[in-house]
């Protein structure tokens, strides 16, 4: 039997779920002009998450109905333009000293989850700590966007 559905649990589920590709490209690609309560794709998708990983699907159609078209999200999703992709200035942003040294307290304060997440996921430590450094630099930029609203930009109005 499954854990009991709790907020905080029913949240991270749809939140993994709006991260799984699920839609067709052509759905995603829709644009974000409609409120995402009054698309048929996302209701669609909405019933299929529910039915999948047993949420009520009022809470995932509610959830959803929160959810803002962020266009900014969708334009921090496309390609840098050509020429501007430059290796050592990249390194030379996210391989410095600070973000090191950052990295290394993160690892050891965080050694027993990391180490979980492993066994539980598959993923090595240095694979979340390296997104974790260039992401958020180990927590201390957390973003401005609701990730509600990034996610389901990024799900169902992925750039074309």
């Amino acid at each position: 039997m499954s854990a009991p559905l709790t907020r905080r649990r029913a949240t991270l589920h749809l939140a993994g779920a709006l991260l799984a590709p699920i839609l067709p490209a052509a759905a995603r690609a829709q644009s974000g002009a409609l409120p995402y309560a009054e698309r048929d794709d996302v209701q669609q998708w909405a019933a299929r998450t529910a039915a999948s990983h047993a949420l009520p699907e009022d809470w995932v159609r509610a959830a959803l109905a929160q959810a803002r078209f962020l266009p900014r999200v969708q334009r921090l999703m496309l390609p840098a333009p050509a020429g501007s992709r430059n290796w050592r200035a990249y390194r030379r942003r996210f391989v410095e000293p600070v973000r090191i040294r950052a990295g290394v307290r993160f690892w050891r304060r965080h050694a027993a989850t990391l180490a979980r997440a492993e066994r539980q996921y598959g993923v090595p430590p240095e694979i979340i700590c390296g997104i974790l450094g260039v992401e958020t630099l180990y927590g201390r930029n957390m973003g401005s966007f609701r990730v509600l609203d990034a996610l389901a930009t990024l799900t169902f109005d992925f750039p074309p």
